[in-house]
């Protein structure tokens, strides 16, 4: 059996403590996703925003806190900016995710940015009931019965839609 001196031993327990510490972001940031689903009810919601639930929700944020290269992140929306590449664009979401967690008001408005401006939809359609409705079949009359036109009934069809 060897003997572990002091100083290997010292780095095997800081490297104990990493990993935990890793594990420990990891399962924080899988619950903050699970609470932040947009799959929630508003009441589930709710239940989060109210204690005790707030106060557990902002633990977590401190467990799945990481932290940030400012200068590295300022180089990736760089390369992303000349290149438009999906390659960079995946470098960008992987840092919003890094950054979305912080307990620092500032760094979560960043996120925000980032999220408003690289994440989200790039392009969005408002729809009117009027732009829909004219997108609509003409009004038509069917007629059904024998060809005598003793039994014949009419039946009018309009369709409008209401939003």
């Amino acid at each position: 059996m060897t003997s572990i001196d002091a100083e290997s031993r010292a780095g095997l327990l800081e490297i104990q403590a990493i990993l935990k510490a890793e594990s420990l972001r990891q399962v924080a940031k899988r619950l903050l996703r699970r609470i932040d689903s947009p799959e929630l009810t508003q009441k589930q919601v709710e239940v989060f925003r109210n204690p005790p639930f707030d106060e557990f929700c902002d633990e977590l944020h401190r467990w799945a806190a990481e932290p940030v290269d400012y200068v590295h992140l300022l180089e990736d929306f760089e390369r992303y900016e000349r290149s438009h590449a999906n390659s960079d664009a995946l470098t960008i979401a992987r840092a919003y995710n890094v950054i979305r967690w912080s307990t620092h008001s500032e760094v979560e408005a960043l996120a925000n940015l980032i999220n408003t401006h690289y994440r989200n939809s790039n392009v969005r359609v408002a729809l009117s009931s009027e732009l829909l409705n004219r997108l609509l079949p003409d009004p038509f009359i069917a007629v059904r019965g024998n060809e005598d036109r003793r039994n014949r009934t009419m039946i009018g069809v309009q369709l409008g839609l209401e939003l």
